[in-house]
């Protein structure tokens, strides 16, 4: 089933206005140029900062209560300018990868990464947003594992004037020495109550990219809040990638761990033209 025509700007507003009042959860404001035809996040109502961040389902639920339902539909975001998005598909079959609008839904067949550039899925629990604005911050040195990509994402937001304590977009465009990402895909029964932790882990199929490999990762900072909803407890980030270039067939996933070159390219979400 092809995603439908976007909803009527008058009836979005309409629902949106219902949305603040039931305080569903987002953070940010959006940006005129990064307009949500998804009534499900809407701007808060706090001072203009350029940027949002919303999310719907909750990682921690899911393991829970073992519920692989969907709480989004990716057609939302169809009509969504330069979104970014990252979450499991329904069912646990598969990962999605929004990049700069871009659809990325990794499945694995016959033991390989598939992918397909459709928003025509549904997602288990999905983190999304976008920028008006990124300032650029170099990144002078080699990057070695996933706690250090955090480190030094919180250093360059606190430095950016971005309080660690609101969620936030980001990206990074560069090489990796390597990097270790799953795309998770259930098999079996994907019923209410039928998922638990060990079953959770079963599912992630591992796989690698070595040797000075171009590629795009989205990721996004959580509040106290957001961490253990959209990321793994203990983490503040969510990362999933896009190969490009010279990756020789399309790739994506959910990043496991990762040595990121120097020289690599940090985008921070920031509320005005050439704040970089």
């Amino acid at each position: 089933m092809a995603c439908g025509p976007a909803l009527p700007a008058f009836l979005v507003l309409a629902v949106c206005l219902a949305v603040v009042a039931a305080g569903l959860p987002c953070a940010g404001t959006s940006a005129r140029d990064t307009a949500l035809p998804d009534p499900s996040c809407t701007p808060t109502g706090r001072p203009l900062d350029g940027y949002w961040v919303c999310h719907a389902g909750s990682r921690r639920t899911m393991l829970r209560d073992g519920d692989l339902t969907a709480a989004f539909d990716l057609c939302a975001l169809a009509d969504t300018p330069h979104v970014y998005a990252i979450g499991p598909v329904e069912g646990l079959r598969g990962e999605i990868t929004l990049y700069d609008g871009t659809p990325s839904i990794a499945v694995v067949a016959d033991g390989a990464v598939r992918v397909d550039t459709t928003f025509d899925r549904r997602a288990v629990f999905l983190v999304y947003g976008a920028a008006r604005h990124w300032r650029t911050v170099p990144v002078p040195n080699a990057l070695d594992g996933l706690a250090a990509v955090e480190a030094f994402v919180r250093a360059a937001a606190v430095t950016a004037g971005l309080d660690p304590e609101r969620p936030f977009p980001f990206r990074i465009e560069g090489r990796v020495d390597r990097l270790a990402y799953h795309v998770i895909f259930k098999t079996g029964d994907a019923s209410h109550g039928s998922h638990d932790l060990p079953a959770h882990k079963r599912a992630k199929r591992p796989f690698a990219l070595k040797g000075n490999t171009p590629v795009n990762i989205v990721g996004f900072w959580a509040d106290a809040a957001g961490e253990g909803v959209y990321t793994h407890p203990g983490r503040r980030t969510h990362l999933h990638f896009q190969g490009r270039g010279a990756v020789s067939s399309p790739v994506s996933g959910h990043v496991d761990d990762v040595s990121l070159g120097a020289g690599a390219l940090l985008y921070l979400p920031c509320g005005r033209a050439g704040c970089d």
